[in-house]
């Protein structure tokens, strides 16, 4: 699912390392770089991982997956990932209609400003 943004995605050496080990973890991630990381301010990265390896698990158990996936990664790198976003690809059809927020501030988050 290609993900629809509403401005240009900020990218920087953190959001490229975070993203190169998510990419390890979880090969289905897009290649580009813009639909699954951003940063979003100086001291923010979002994240958004769309996986089927998240079938069937709890919120925790997902977030320890990603938590696996960055553990080698310097702690000021991902110490600046506020916002991950762990969903199935079935649950990515129907995030509109669920009315997910934390997709839509992915999407826009300039939505509230």
């Amino acid at each position: 699912m290609a993900v629809k943004t509403s401005r240009k995605r900020r990218q920087d050496a953190t959001t490229k390392a975070i993203f190169a080990a998510l990419r390890k973890a979880f090969p289905g991630l897009p290649t580009d770089i813009n639909e699954a990381i951003y940063r979003y301010n100086s001291v923010s990265i979002r994240v958004l991982i769309v996986n089927p390896a998240f079938e069937g698990l709890s919120s925790a158990q997902r977030h320890l997956l990603v938590d696996r996936a960055i553990k080698d990664l310097p702690s000021e790198m991902s110490n600046d990932i506020s916002m991950v976003i762990m969903r199935t690809p079935e649950e990515m059809e129907r995030v509109e209609e669920r009315g997910d927020l934390k997709y839509m501030d992915f999407v826009n988050p300039d939505r509230n400003d």
